[in-house]
């Protein structure tokens, strides 16, 4: 199979090395899909061979190929991924690099000199959107510490909660006294300033889902007229989360991802967007166990 040309010079390739450091889970999912054949992997492929789940596969390599590093394509529906052809032979170089945290320093420093503009093409705004988790979130530290294999995360009791006690739940532990209503225009179920990603706070807007809905959640299922999302995206925040203890469908997160990049491309920001699922809802529950009691 013919593998799609794109050209790289060192400074790309250098750029690929300082994002994958930053993620020993985004070198796995590079690695995978670099390293087995030429053939597209799906991301129920990518997940069986790096023990993470489907939605986390989906939400380091949308982004991978958002950015250029691999390309994305759909196979009887569903997302899979396959590796640019003029990045094969740097595989193992950007490899070593995105490991090795002082040679990247090293380098950047010996680049110091270089200056970085964003180039906007016909007063169009730049266009920046990234997947995360909640072990992006400084917040959620205590939760960064514990797997998914934790057997208090596998044998969580109750294992769901209703939507009030989680939303509830995440507005304590972000530290966000307010009180926050449903009705049933309100453009998202928690908004809030208090997140903190590398220590600085950012808008966030979030959607929940309790026991009422029942697995996996659809698109169909976000608001009565499935537009839960967009409303969600037209909140004046830079980072959107969906929040659900079960499975979530690979169209809801690829949704999150096109209205991630409208927001961006309106915005001219770094739009954040990510899910919530059962084992990090789960692992969110262990982590602050005082945070998460149903009354």
């Amino acid at each position: 199979m013919a593998l799609p040309t794109r050209i790289f010079d060192a400074g790309k390739i250098d750029e690929i090395s300082e994002y994958l450091s930053k993620s020993p889970a985004r070198q796995a999912v590079f690695d995978c899909i670099y390293r087995r054949g030429n053939r597209p992997k799906s991301a129920e492929y990518i997940a069986g061979l790096t023990k993470l789940t489907k939605v986390r596969v989906l939400q380091i390599a949308t982004p991978l190929a958002h950015k250029g590093y691999v390309i994305e394509q759909k196979e009887n529906g569903k997302k899979s991924f396959l590796k640019q052809k003029d990045l094969v032979s740097s595989r193992d170089k950007i490899l070593r690099l995105a490991r090795n945290r002082k040679r990247l320093k090293a380098l950047a420093d010996a680049k110091l000199g270089k200056v970085h503009v964003t180039v906007k093409v016909n007063g169009q705004k730049s266009i920046r959107v990234d997947a995360i988790t909640i072990d992006s979130i400084d917040n959620f530290s205590k939760a960064h510490k514990i797997p998914a294999t934790n057997a208090k995360v596998r044998n969580i009791s109750p294992k769901r909660l209703r939507e009030n006690v989680f939303k509830y739940g995440v507005a304590n532990v972000l530290g966000d006294q307010g009180s926050f209503t449903d009705w049933g225009g309100e453009k998202n179920d928690l908004y809030s300033d208090y997140v903190k990603i590398s220590g600085k706070r950012i808008r966030t807007a979030i959607a929940f889902k309790g026991i009422a809905t029942k697995p996996p959640l659809t698109i169909k299922k976000l608001g009565k007229n499935g537009d839960q999302i967009p409303r969600l995206f037209s909140s004046s925040a830079e980072v959107f989360l969906v929040q659900f203890e079960g499975q979530i469908s690979e169209a809801v997160i690829e949704q999150m991802e096109t209205y991630a990049v409208r927001k961006s491309k309106e915005t001219g920001k770094l739009i954040r967007f990510g899910v919530i699922g059962a084992e990090d809802s789960s692992r969110l529950r262990v982590a602050y166990p005082q945070s998460f009691v149903a009354s």
